[in-house]
């Protein structure tokens, strides 16, 4: 992979990261939450769902 190739991959990751984050916080204003609330709702639903695979 040549450095013009690693900057496009960067800047298509940035740019989806910033899209995703947006989301996120829309859908944190809608349910009266900060985006700290929601990050660790998110966290604590990871956490159990992956204590209940193993």
């Amino acid at each position: 992979m040549n450095e013009v190739s690693v900057h496009a991959l960067i800047k298509f990751w940035k740019g989806m990261y910033k899209a995703l984050e947006k989301e996120w916080q829309n859908a944190s204003q809608e349910l009266g939450l900060t985006t700290a609330e929601q990050h660790m709702l998110m966290i604590i639903y990871i956490k159990k769902r992956l204590q209940c695979q193993n």
